[in-house]
């Protein structure tokens, strides 16, 4: 019972204790034993704390930069033109700029995704392309944590969430930034240019951010993978390593089925703790560094991490994505 209740706590995933509780009393339940009472589990929680924290570590530069999230809707050249524009949606942007070095963290620009869920993952891009190799920090790696976020307008209910967590000061302001009358100038003399298919408007617009920033988050990226890539810590889940990034992941209602299995985006994703809980609603999150990988969350906490059994290999190892992903 202690090694269940250490391993089930004492994990990258977070489970409190009341999650871990509650496994243990369908576990018991499931097999006609009687559960073990609940100030038991809470006293072995509280003595592996230390454990805990040793195991779930992350290293953490907490900086004095400050970053702003930006929204930009980019109309297209028809719309401008006063051409039927039946079908046509504009393409909204989201941007995260280092402030202090006019750098651009990270962007999410899609036609289809609504805002908060753009702004999410632009800032959860944004804390990911911050994680530097560090020798002696947890896992091999550092991460640089702004001291404060500027928004326009509100910001999405789970970014506040993962601010909180994180201890970023969140601020409002409504001042321009005079490098984004430039973008929107680059993007009307493109449209005007050439007429662009909506399925290449994002890279359009990635190259654009290089010509008026002198630097795009994709490129700094695919460098950082060159040179970064191979090592242990650096290549595996950002969400996996720094739990606290899964706040700003967009989250997702559905329902573990009779079988225990959570369809989710075309996939089945399996774990032995769903089994316990068939036809409950739950939240779920997927991983941004793998789709076989999903979160799934009971009364807003943790609960386990399931797989795709689509991607399962003959080894026991899982396949990133599908294929033509």
């Amino acid at each position: 019972m202690y090694r269940a209740i250490e391993s089930l706590y004492c994990s990258r995933l977070g489970r409190t204790y009341a999650t871990v509780n509650l496994i243990l009393r369908h576990m018991a339940l499931e097999v006609g034993m009687i559960p073990i009472e609940t100030e038991a589990v809470w006293a072995i929680c509280m003595h592996l704390e230390e454990l805990r924290a040793q195991r779930s570590a992350v290293t953490v530069e907490r900086s004095s930069s400050t970053w702003r999230l930006v929204y930009l809707a980019l109309s297209n050249a028809s719309e401008r033109s006063g051409e039927n524009t039946f079908g046509e949606t504009q393409l909204l942007a989201v941007l995260v700029i280092d402030v202090d070095t006019s750098r651009v963290l990270a962007f999410r620009a899609e036609e289809q995704r609504e805002e908060a869920e753009l702004s999410s993952l632009a800032l959860y891009d944004a804390m990911v392309s911050e994680r530097h190799p560090q020798p002696l920090g947890a896992c091999g790696l550092r991460w640089r944590i702004p001291a404060k976020l500027i928004v326009e307008g509100s910001l999405p209910e789970n970014c506040q969430v993962g601010c909180r967590i994180l201890g970023i000061v969140i601020e409002c302001v409504s001042h321009e930034i005079l490098l984004l009358d430039e973008l929107r100038e680059a993007w009307s003399n493109e449209q005007q240019r050439r007429k662009i298919a909506r399925e290449r408007r994002a890279l359009v617009f990635e190259s654009l951010l290089k010509q008026v920033f002198g630097m795009s988050p994709m490129r700094t990226r695919e460098e950082h993978e060159h040179v970064f890539g191979r090592l242990v810590g650096y290549s595996q889940d950002p969400a996996q390593v720094f739990p606290a990034l899964r706040a700003f992941l967009p989250e997702y209602s559905t329902v573990i089925d009779e079988d225990g299995v959570v369809f989710f985006d075309g996939l089945h994703y399996t774990e032995d703790l769903l089994t316990y809980w068939p036809g409950s609603r739950v939240t779920v999150k997927r991983s941004e560094h793998a789709e076989a990988v999903l979160w799934v969350y009971l009364g807003g906490k943790i609960l386990c991490q399931a797989m795709a059994r689509e991607l399962a290999r003959r080894d026991g190892s899982y396949r990133a994505t599908r294929a033509g992903r």
